[in-house]
């Protein structure tokens, strides 16, 4: 099997210009005025290329790497306009996300490819222009998928950091927070891409966490033959870690449990959260940003997976790691 990853090369004129916003704990509690960060741009550039270099590496990976300045820009449209030619904050708005390609679309990496739609009324121009973009990348890649499109159905919305799906398995897990009293009540959205995905009820199930996005309390690991073999969670961060554990039991798949701390930083530190999980799996590698214990790196070795440390300090100033950075076509 191979997996197409797709990586934005960061846009230099976005860091020059774009201060990046961070949140202290006490100030995101308190949705309190954010505290202003500067990132090093050629520290960003060599974190960058350093984590698509870990990636080539991986074997039966082809990697996307795309390369925006501005004049790149101008092959996407929005409402039959050019990106340039539209509002400013429009344009500033989708510099600011388009290296976080996470957010643009889930894939079964087969034969769909499902666009976002997102909650956030600033976003609600991205889908056209994602759509033009995907369809560029697909034409460019000789990739022959489906390009869907989510319901224009009010509170239907797709953010794909709110899935996971594993498709050797065909298993799909999504992320629903309780907590959030916003569109984020309906599952509706849930169920669509369960279908499309032709996803069995028993190959199914609905993570509830007060974490931030699925990809910061939960990952996987998988063999050199995309199985999956073990499952890896933030427990004291999931509602519903008994329905979890069920699940995953009844597969024969054993669990990797990270402690708290390696998910919570100092609150003098921002952004507070290390965010150690949110880490990318490539068949029998695991990439992230941090390292677990010394206990757990070595239970990791004793599975055989190739492990793969690889700073992305500059992008988590903004709330990005190897998972964000990153999706799979």
């Amino acid at each position: 099997m191979n997996k197409n990853i797709v990586l934005i090369s960061p846009h230099k004129e976005w860091f020059y210009k774009n201060w990046i916003p961070s949140l202290s704990w006490d100030k995101w509690k308190n949705k309190a005025a954010n505290i202003w960060a500067k990132p090093d741009i050629s520290i960003v550039i060599s974190e960058h290329q350093k984590l698509v270099e870990v990636i080539i590496n991986s074997w039966d990976v082809n990697v996307i790497e795309l390369h925006f300045p501005d004049e790149d820009l101008e092959i996407l449209n929005w409402n039959d306009d050019k990106l340039s030619d539209t509002d400013s904050w429009k344009r500033k708005y989708f510099k600011d996300n388009i290296v976080f390609s996470r957010d643009w679309f889930i894939s079964n990496r087969k034969d769909k490819v499902i666009l976002s739609r997102f909650s956030n009324p600033s976003r609600w121009f991205e889908p056209k222009i994602i759509n033009e973009l995907i369809s560029w990348i697909l034409d460019n890649n000789d990739i022959v998928r489906d390009v869907i499109n989510a319901p224009e159905l009010e509170w239907f919305f797709l953010e794909w950091w709110d899935f996971r799906f594993i498709e050797k398995d065909n298993i799909l897990f999504a992320w629903f927070n309780s907590d959030w009293k916003t569109s984020r009540n309906s599952k509706s959205w849930i169920q669509f891409v369960k279908d499309e995905f032709q996803v069995k009820d028993n190959n199914f199930l609905i993570i509830e966490s007060k974490g931030y996005h699925l990809d910061t309390v939960f990952s996987v690991l998988t063999n050199d033959k995309w199985k999956l073999i073990w499952w890896i969670i933030c427990s004291w961060l999931v509602d519903n870690f008994d329905e979890l554990k069920y699940f995953f039991d009844n597969k024969w798949l054993k669990l990797l449990d990270i402690p708290n701390e390696y998910w919570v930083r100092d609150s003098d530190i921002s952004p507070n959260w290390n965010w150690v999980i949110n880490t990318l799996n490539i068949n029998e590698y695991l990439i992230s940003s941090w390292s677990f214990s010394d206990e757990i790196e070595l239970e990791l070795n004793e599975l055989w997976i190739k492990r793969f440390i690889t700073s992305t300090s500059q992008f988590w100033e903004a709330w990005g790691w190897p998972h964000c950075l990153t999706n799979e076509l």
